[in-house]
């Protein structure tokens, strides 16, 4: 999907809803090399990696799941986890 917010003045702030999860390319009029990349989520279990790569979900019930991985140079990735009952789950993606 793509969103236009139109010409802001800085710092006028425009709240955008997204209306279904997935990613939303976001293009700057003023400066056409200027884009930027949203990814909504369908629920709170996102995290954003930190400088290693690394990150951390919030707490999740047991059960079956699936991960769904992205960025800009690898695109998208899923990979099927158990969160146990007992204990951390932890892995390591082969982007």
């Amino acid at each position: 999907a793509q969103c236009r917010v139109g010409t802001l003045a800085p710092p006028e702030p425009r709240k955008v809803a997204f209306a279904r999860p997935g990613l939303v390319t976001v293009f700057c009029d003023i400066s056409p090399n200027e884009t930027g990349t949203v990814c909504v989520t369908p629920n709170h279990a996102s995290a954003r990696p930190d400088s290693t790569g690394a990150f951390r979900l919030p707490k999740l019930p047991p059960g079956k799941y699936t991960l769904c991985v992205w960025s800009p140079l690898n695109g998208k990735h899923t990979q099927a986890v158990e969160v146990p009952r007992h204990g951390n789950l932890s892995l390591t993606l082969g982007l």
